[in-house]
């Protein structure tokens, strides 16, 4: 395989553009099902994917990923669209990239992503809260989430001292983000929110998008 409102400082890197304020995670997207919601999705307004599937091998998810990145720039050729932790299909196919603990590290990485796209990181962890070369964190779960049953909501003070150690680095909240939760994250210092089951388990997935993006005072469709 071939491998709060507005950020307060510029980031890391040069970014082509300012990161939107509402992420999809786009969890299993190597299902067909989930990649017609994804496609759906941005289809109505979401700017900002991520797509992830941690079960799937790398020669499915290389493939998966190849045909839904061209479908999601044919209708929104502005897309940012962001891999989660395979390095070497986010090169391929000129994507930013997202990574956990498990690697692979941020410093390794950056060669490797074409030039004025984000490389983020997932934290949990306050220690973990400092700027360093990534370009923005996702700070997760804020809430209880039923994407990762049995992990206890950090709530909203911890949202506020990892935003306030962030300092200049934009800070994702994720975990639980329903409609009404968006405005205290963003009261705590949040940039923006990651969203799965609010948008691709919506029953209408037009006015869930038009929900999220009115809540965060982003332009709706």
């Amino acid at each position: 395989m071939t491998l709060r409102n507005t950020p307060r400082t510029p980031f890391r890197t040069i970014l082509r553009k300012p990161l939107p304020r509402l992420l999809l995670i786009g969890d299993r997207f190597t299902e067909q099902g989930v990649a017609a919601k994804i496609f759906e999705a941005v289809k109505c307004g979401v700017h900002w994917v991520q797509l992830r599937d941690h079960k799937a091998d790398d020669d499915v998810f290389l493939s998966a990923a190849q045909e839904l990145v061209g479908k999601l720039r044919s209708v929104s050729p502005g897309i940012l669209i962001s891999i989660n932790s395979r390095v070497g299909v986010a090169e391929s196919l000129a994507c930013a990239l997202h990574v956990g603990k498990r690697g692979p590290a941020v410093e390794d990485a950056r060669s490797l992503i074409q030039a004025g796209l984000p490389i983020g990181v997932s934290i949990h962890d306050l220690e973990d809260a400092a700027p360093g070369v990534a370009d923005y964190f996702i700070w997760s779960p804020v809430y209880e989430t039923t994407s990762k049953p049995g992990a206890v909501g950090t709530g909203l003070d911890l949202l506020h001292k990892a935003c306030t150690k962030a300092a200049s680095m934009p800070v994702i909240a994720m975990g639980g983000i329903s409609i009404d939760r968006i405005g205290p994250c963003l009261s705590e210092g949040a940039y923006g929110v990651a969203v799965l089951s609010g948008i691709l388990g919506a029953e209408n997935i037009h006015d869930a998008v038009n929900l999220y993006l009115d809540a965060l005072e982003v332009d709706v469709v």
